[in-house]
């Protein structure tokens, strides 16, 4: 279980003299080996909290635990919003995804082996010839492969995903998204994933939670299951589409006065 309890975090605004509260005795608790779905408008605290998680930022309160542990006491992966920047440039891609070996104490020979093998058994070997280029040689696609290659490398407890996909192509996308589920299932990693996508979402969230503006709070939890197997097809299913009419229409409404609100035509399905 990943638990959060009476988090607090408050912003100064210099600029403008006045403190912001981003999270007000926030608390909320979160299965492990699923995918759970953060949506939000932007500036809600989706990345805030992410950071507060990893620990590169700071709480003013509040308690995390991942699995009865404290987040430093526990492997975490981070796969950034801006991936290609998160990429060192004067390391190549192999000494990239390694890093987090070598950090382990992992002697760089074998960070390398224990990479490129994990790199074909994950079936991402069609990076295995730029391994030894710059990040700079990259597609946006590339990059964030290497990315999420190297959030998974060390075998973490918890991998955080901030917007993973918002830069991809669609083809890319798509297959990036189908490349999570498979890794996912495989590794049994808990993974808490930022999205603007409400399709997207659905499709690789077991939960996804809906974000209010600052200070935050959950707005809406919408557990999401499916009789078989999640391919690109099931998005024409009805239950799919009814799942992100649910979604959708409570985004727009918590960004709307009360008086334009928008009445729902699907049917309640798996919230709770």
């Amino acid at each position: 279980m990943i638990s959060i309890y009476n988090l607090s975090k408050t912003y100064h605004l210099k600029n403008e003299n006045k403190n912001v509260d981003v999270y007000k005795n926030f608390s909320i608790e979160l299965p492990t080996e699923k995918i759970t779905c953060f949506i939000g408008g932007n500036g809600c605290g989706k990345t805030s909290l992410f950071y507060l998680i990893a620990g590169l930022l700071d709480k003013d309160s509040g308690t995390i635990l991942i699995n009865n542990k404290k987040p430093e006491e526990t492997g975490i992966g981070f796969v950034f919003q801006d991936y290609k920047r998160s990429l060192f440039p004067w390391l190549t891609v192999l000494d990239n995804i390694c890093l987090p070996l070598e950090q382990q104490g992992i002697k760089k020979k074998y960070a390398r082996e224990q990479t490129r093998n994990f790199i074909e058994d994950m079936g991402f070997e069609f990076l295995s010839s730029y391994l030894d280029l710059y990040p700079y040689h990259l597609s946006g696609g590339m990059a964030q492969s290497a990315a999420l290659i190297r959030g998974l490398i060390h075998s973490p407890d918890l991998l955080l995903m901030d917007e993973p996909l918002g830069a991809l192509d669609l083809n890319y996308r798509f297959f990036m998204e189908d490349k999570i589920l498979e890794l996912q299932k495989r590794t049994k990693v808990s993974i808490l994933l930022i999205s603007h996508d409400v399709e997207e979402a659905v499709y690789l969230g077991d939960l996804c939670l809906l974000m209010s503006n600052k200070p935050a709070t959950i707005t809406n939890r919408m557990e999401v299951s499916f009789p078989y197997t999640r391919t690109q097809k099931i998005k024409h299913n009805s239950e799919f589409i009814n799942y992100k009419k649910i979604l959708f229409t409570d985004f727009q409404n918590s960004r709307l006065p009360i008086d334009h609100q928008i009445t729902s035509s699907a049917t309640t399905c798996g919230t709770y």
